[in-house]
């Protein structure tokens, strides 16, 4: 649950947010990845969770002169905390049983971040053609003491029935950062010939590319009779 306070004027975005959420330890997303539902439901929770309480403020500043890039600085105090599995497998029993939740470090800290992503809707999951980039760093000053930045260039590309994608995501944090904060990588990331969450450290990269035909049927409209 959260509380948010938010004032827009002009380029200018505002906002003072009290949260307690159930955060994802997971890396390198989808920009709308929020987490596992319909796929947990059927028996399957691919992502790792804390228990973070936070009070943030926001300053968001949207440039240039179609507003396609963002600036973002947020500072705040934060408290992370382990999280139990309370359900052992799906309520409708399919499946395996569901992994144990990986442990975190817990702790309270000072935080300050700053994001800087030019057109967030270029995404390689996504149909928008276009170049994306972001970049991110978060410093904390506490019980849990890090620093971490990542960075993310996207491309797509389509040409006729065809297309092309690449997506880089780089990131680096301190050799004793906590585990939450570590990089954890596998099939998540598109590497299927892995298991899940397989290498873990303070550095990390992927690459990914993706192609796409699209076949020449069931194209809109699809016409069942005149009027229909």
């Amino acid at each position: 649950g959260r509380a948010v306070i938010e004032y827009r004027r002009d380029r200018d975005l505002w906002a003072l947010r009290v949260q307690r959420s159930l955060d994802l330890t997971n890396d390198f997303r989808n920009p709308y990845d929020s987490g596992s539902t319909l796929g947990a439901l059927l028996g399957r929770d691919n992502y790792d969770y804390l228990d973070r309480k936070s009070v943030t403020l926001h300053w968001l500043r949207f440039l240039g002169s179609r507003q396609r890039t963002q600036m973002r600085f947020e500072t705040g105090y934060a408290t992370d905390g382990d999280v139990q599995v309370h359900l052992m497998r799906s309520p409708l029993g399919l499946r395996e049983d569901f992994r144990p939740n990986r442990p975190v470090r817990e702790g309270s800290y000072a935080r300050n971040a700053f994001t800087l992503e030019y057109r967030p809707d270029v995404s390689l999951e996504f149909l928008r053609s276009g170049l994306g980039a972001r970049f991110y760093y978060e410093r904390a000053d506490g019980t849990l003491d890090y620093q971490r930045a990542e960075a993310r260039l996207t491309v797509r590309s389509s040409r006729g029935p065809i297309s092309l994608g690449a997506r880089l995501d780089v990131g680096l944090t301190n050799p004793g950062a906590p585990p939450q904060q570590l990089f954890e990588l596998g099939k998540n990331q598109n590497l299927p010939g892995y298991d899940y969450k397989e290498f873990a450290g303070d550095q990390a990269a992927v690459f990914r590319a993706l192609a796409l035909w699209r076949l020449p049927y069931l194209g809109a409209p699809i016409r069942l009779t005149n009027r229909f």
